[in-house]
């Protein structure tokens, strides 16, 4: 579910619907976002919940940001800690299976995939964002184009019968999604970000 915890933090629990017919209640992720640092960053901190790994997660932004890019311009060095390696990317944009196009996607590293979040871990991701007056209301949007759409996805990967693969979403209740949807249409349509 979406809750809001305060004007500053937001966390949303996956999954409610999944790409395929995999059980959406076994694609679980909580993603707990919140605003520090006087406005202008991004803290989200992704527990996986599930017994497959994660190696993509998805969210909305409103077209009240101009600008989000990875902390100092770079990912964390080490993985020990929860923090990030340099392993994953940050895309703006981007098609999520089934789910429509998602303002925000952090990618893992192809090849060996060395940053997937296993089964009980948890990883942070800190971005710097602009403007610096930002508000938990500018996660609070739904994905566009997708049938249904949804508040933020992840994909699963490597899950118990080893080569299961399935995106994972929290979608809201319609009568919910609709209200919401009808508020944020004019910002989505003046998304317009760049990666700083």
């Amino acid at each position: 579910m979406l809750g809001v915890a305060s004007a500053q933090a937001t966390t949303i629990n996956l999954s409610t619907h999944s790409s395929d017919e995999t059980d959406p209640a076994l694609l679980s992720a909580v993603l707990d976002f919140q605003i520090i640092n006087g406005g202008n960053r991004l803290s989200l901190a992704v527990q996986n919940t599930s017994a497959f790994g994660i190696n993509e997660v998805y969210f909305n932004l409103s077209g009240n940001v101009t600008s989000i890019a990875p902390k100092n311009g770079a990912w964390a060095n080490d993985n020990v800690d929860g923090n990030v390696s340099g392993d994953w990317s940050l895309l703006l944009d981007q098609m999520v299976n089934g789910f429509g196009v998602f303002g925000v996607g952090l990618i893992d590293g192809v090849g060996n995939q060395t940053s997937v979040i296993g089964p009980g871990q948890t990883t942070t991701f800190t971005m710097d964002i602009t403007p610096g007056t930002l508000t938990m209301d500018d996660f609070n949007v739904l994905s566009t184009g997708g049938t249904p759409s949804a508040f933020a996805a992840a994909k699963f990967i490597i899950g118990p019968g080893n080569d299961d693969s399935a995106f994972g979403a929290f979608v809201p209740e319609p009568g919910t999604g609709a209200l919401l949807m009808m508020g944020m249409l004019g910002l989505a349509a003046a998304r317009r970000w760049r990666v700083a």
